[in-house]
């Protein structure tokens, strides 16, 4: 009897291993190399229609009043780098003003920046450290006054782990399927080479940004193998049904990671204009992963942690947030059911304790009746909901 059992419990375990079992999982930790970067400049003065891009670098108001008159001589440029490897990632954006003029004088600087890197080894385990920063100055000369709004608040966080999003991977495999192309492994990880890369193939230097729009779904047509195809691959949103499909593989993660983030800020950009001081210290993590292949997703995130804010009423905070959602896929593409649950805890806030449930279900009935229902219930407004509605071309 003893050893009927141990039979019947590795064959239950084998078909639970084959549950969510998925020939694409080896894909979901894919990262692909690419590097994009832009300098842009513009004007930074607005213009008086409505119709214009709002981007004059000069403008000269003379008034009807005597001695009215203004000059004002305004410009902006953007700064854009993006450099992802396997392991690491850096990204600048940066944005500079400079007006000068009878109006204001003035330089309003913002950016941010980051570095992440995921080679590290913490043990056995995979480890990685993120730091990160914003800063904005705006010192101003206006009206005979003169004045300077800041904010800088960079962050530093170190943790275990890793989470992917798997997002681009699923609906690779449904343009496929609408496309009558079997996906497998290969041809798959072909077109999500190309689709990982599309911030640098699409932004792509040129005098004719059509080129790479071309080129880029021409690619995606000849690694599925249907180079004829490439307008179909470009237009494929326009299909109700595969519109309809795609959006429930949106926000789909693989992986788990936590991790310990600090974050410290000073500031004055806030009315009343005074000068502001504190951090966040957080414990961190999140997971997400299919339980069922296709079928059942589940996700969850949270932090723990304290605020210190000099200008709050109450300096010292305990604030700590739990999401998790449950999304149920079933092999009948026309519906779906998402589930999300939120508890958090702010001991500035009021009330203290915030917790809601969501549940909805989104039904298909016909290419142009889309449908849905759910219901909500939420201590924060103090109420239980019921919501449907949908959308329906009648002609």
């Amino acid at each position: 009897m003893k050893h009927k059992l141990l039979v019947v419990c590795c064959i239950l375990l084998m078909l639970a291993t084959g549950l969510h079992a998925d020939e694409m999982e080896s894909l979901y930790s894919l990262v692909v190399p690419e590097q994009q970067t832009s300098l842009e400049v513009f004007g930074a003065l607005g213009s008086t229609f409505p119709s214009s891009e709002s981007n004059d670098l000069f403008r000269m108001e003379i008034g009807f009043a005597p001695g009215s008159f203004a000059i004002d001589l305004g410009g902006t440029a953007r700064y854009y780098y993006d450099k992802q490897l396997i392991d690491q990632r850096l990204f600048i954006d940066g944005t500079g003003t400079v007006k000068l003029g009878t109006t204001e004088i003035g330089l309003n600087v913002a950016g941010r920046a980051g570095y992440a890197d995921h080679s590290l080894k913490l043990g056995d385990l995979d480890a990685f450290y993120m730091v990160s920063g914003d800063v904005q100055l705006y010192p101003a000369y206006a009206f005979g006054s003169f004045g300077f709004e800041y904010e800088v608040s960079p962050a530093g966080t170190f943790g275990i782990g890793r989470i992917y999003s798997i997002s681009t991977i699923k609906i690779i495999q449904l343009m496929m399927k609408h496309l009558n192309v079997v996906p497998t492994v290969d041809n798959v990880r072909a077109v999500a080479e190309i689709m990982y890369t599309n911030g640098s193939r699409l932004t792509r230097y040129t005098d004719n940004f059509l080129e790479n729009y071309i080129a880029y779904y021409q690619d995606i047509a000849n690694a599925m193998g249907i180079p004829d195809k490439a307008l179909d691959i470009c237009l494929i949103n326009n299909s109700q049904v595969y519109d309809f499909e795609s959006i429930r593989y949106l926000g789909l993660n693989h992986g788990w990671q936590a991790g310990v983030e600090l974050a410290p800020f000073a500031k004055n950009n806030e009315w009343p204009y005074t000068n502001k001081l504190g951090f966040d210290l957080r414990l961190t993590g999140a997971w997400g992963t299919f339980l069922i292949e296709d079928s059942l997703y589940l996700s969850a995130d949270g932090s723990i942690g304290m605020n210190l804010d000099s200008s709050a009423t109450k300096k010292f905070a305990f604030i700590t947030s739990v999401d998790a959602t449950v999304r149920y896929l079933p092999e009948n593409f026309r519906w779906w059911i998402d589930g999300g649950l939120r508890f958090g805890v702010n001991t500035r806030s009021t009330p203290v304790v915030d917790f809601q449930c969501d549940g909805e279900v989104d039904y298909l009935m016909s290419p142009n009746l889309r449908t849905y229902a759910g219901l909500s219930f939420s201590t924060l407004r103090g109420s239980l909901a019921f919501y449907a509605g949908g959308s329906y071309r009648i002609f």
